[in-house]
């Protein structure tokens, strides 16, 4: 094993990279920072991860993989109190970063913010999951922060988004276009990949045999998920056929979410799981035949689509963010907010025989294996470091 000076004085040698996010609680951009961590710790950088609200189950993760991380306790909602800017000010101070790069819109702002406060010159990197059709669908507090952000944005070196709709439609709300550069998600493929173990397994768990048709949707209870399209959509497909099954996934998508289960027994809907938040989302996704994606706004490059096609898992998803240049005709792509459109497409997926289903699912893997594997992606981030660190 490593003695402890050995470690120290390799940590001396690499780079550090601050990571000042929103949040660690399980999420798609929260999934991808544990994704591009794990990478770049093993090359010349050195990660360290700052959560403005109390870190979740992707902090305990990366503390896992030896990753320093601390918290600001900031209450989720709430602005930073005086103490906690200055817990934030001190510890930057004390972790001297080469690199400050916010992650999501509160995590840039304070990594803006904290810049001011240092005595060398940091460059300042901001990273933006978000894809916005209206500011209209967003909180009040969320539009604010999305305007403070366009108002502020001359300042990062670089603004990366993981979408390409949602640098246009941050660029049309003011945000600087010289700054723009867009870096898609990535997926870790050695751990989501095709795995017929996983099925039976899970299948086992679900008590479900392996021929049943199985339409999986994994995403938290929030609005923006729009499960009522979902399960709009799942009443209409067992008019048709009956013998599916649906398996939800995801923080409050259990059975003591009680609008859940009303909007579940007013569709008369028998045949689904309901699984809550889980950490083996691989193995879930082994087991369902198609992933649906029911999602009305909000959502720029989602990881679970990555996350199902490296598996080998056909998709239906609403038309959102970058998605329909992800799919592209390997899946279906349907209208937000359109249970018909979204049923219809679940049906052809259901309609396709054994060997055009093989083959699509090939595809599938195929795609996500050559442009968006975890480590094509974290070397265009790495890329980006190199470029203001010679600077």
């Amino acid at each position: 094993m490593q003695s402890y000076e050995a470690d120290i004085m390799n940590k001396e040698k690499k780079s550090t990279i601050l990571f000042i996010t929103t949040g660690l609680n399980t999420g798609g951009a929260e999934m991808m920072l544990y994704n591009l961590v794990s990478v770049i710790g093993k090359a010349k950088y050195f990660p360290v991860v700052i959560s403005l609200i109390p870190a979740g189950d992707i902090g305990k993760k990366l503390i896992d993989l030896g990753i320093d991380v601390y918290s600001l306790n900031v209450q989720p909602g709430k602005l930073p109190s005086v103490p906690a800017l200055i817990k934030l000010i001190r510890l930057v101070r004390k972790i001297q970063p080469a690199i400050i790069h916010g992650w999501m819109y509160h995590g840039n702002l304070a990594a803006t913010f904290v810049k001011f406060f240092l005595w060398r010159k940091n460059h300042v990197l901001w990273t933006i999951h978000h894809s916005i059709d209206s500011l209209k669908n967003e909180k009040k507090s969320t539009s604010a922060i999305i305007k403070l952000g366009a108002k502020l944005s001359r300042f990062p070196s670089s603004v990366i988004y993981v979408s390409s709709v949602g640098k246009k439609q941050h660029e049309s709300l003011g945000y600087s276009s010289s700054k723009s550069i867009v870096i898609p998600n990535a997926v870790d493929t050695d751990l989501f990949f095709p795995s017929q173990e996983n099925k039976t397994v899970v299948r086992k768990e679900l008590e479900l045999s392996e021929d049943v048709f199985l339409v999986g949707n994994i995403a938290r209870f929030h609005p923006m998920k729009d499960h009522e399209n979902f399960f709009k959509a799942a009443a209409l497909v067992l008019q048709r056929y009956p013998n599916t099954s649906f398996v939800l996934s995801g923080a409050n998508v259990d059975a003591a979410n009680n609008d859940l289960k009303e909007k579940i027994d007013s569709l008369n809907i028998p045949n689904i799981k309901l699984l809550g938040a889980r950490s083996d989302v691989d193995k879930i996704l082994s087991a369902i035949d198609v992933l649906v994606v029911s999602s009305s706004h909000g959502e720029a490059f989602p990881m679970i689509i990555l996350e199902a096609m490296s598996s080998g898992i056909l998709c239906v998803s609403t038309d959102i963010g970058d998605v329909r240049g992800i799919i592209g005709d390997i899946g279906k792509i349907v209208p937000a907010k359109n249970a018909w459109a979204l049923a219809k497409a679940i049906e052809e997926i259901i309609e396709l025989n054994e060997t055009q289903r093989k083959k699509m699912q090939a595809v599938a893997r195929q795609k996500i294996l050559a442009n968006y594997s975890l480590q094509q992606i974290a070397g265009k981030y790495e890329k980006l470091y190199e470029k203001y660190l010679s600077s």
